[in-house]
């Protein structure tokens, strides 16, 4: 919802308290954690959490990516209840957004420090996601 817009310039309107620290995982940090659980019988019966590439707020974020990628500054709103609910009526996916709202209302952040210590998987380097998160020919450092 957020990276093509703030790559773009675009405002980006987002369900979620800006301000708010979050704890963020990077799609291959998810997939390692779940070669790690799944690849051992002893880790079976429990949840583990994937290490957070960061636990920055949204805005933050935004921030980073914008200036990673030479970006203007990012141009952040918070969606209303209102808007919220219109887009639910709309969109099958969007409808179970507001039942899972008060997830992005409040700080949230998890603790992996039992993955990181019995499983051996870290989080990348939030400057590392940053990089990969912008398209190819709008890279920099290629």
């Amino acid at each position: 919802m957020v990276v093509p817009g703030v790559l773009a310039g675009d405002e980006v309107e987002l369900p979620a308290d800006l301000d708010a620290p979050h704890s963020w995982s990077y799609t291959r940090d998810v997939a390692r954690t779940l070669l790690a659980v799944g690849g051992r019988d002893d880790t079976w019966g429990r949840a583990w959490h994937v290490p957070s590439t960061s636990e920055l707020p949204v805005r933050e974020l935004a921030a980073r990516l914008a200036a990673t990628a030479g970006a203007p500054a990012p141009l952040l709103r918070r969606m209303t209840p209102e808007r919220l609910a219109a887009l639910a009526a709309e969109d099958a996916v969007v409808a179970e957004f507001p039942e899972m709202a008060y997830l992005d209302d409040r700080e949230l952040r998890l603790d992996a420090s039992e993955t990181e210590r019995l499983l051996g998987v870290s989080a990348t380097a939030l400057e590392v996601v940053l990089r990969e998160l912008i398209p190819l020919p709008a890279r920099s450092d290629m």
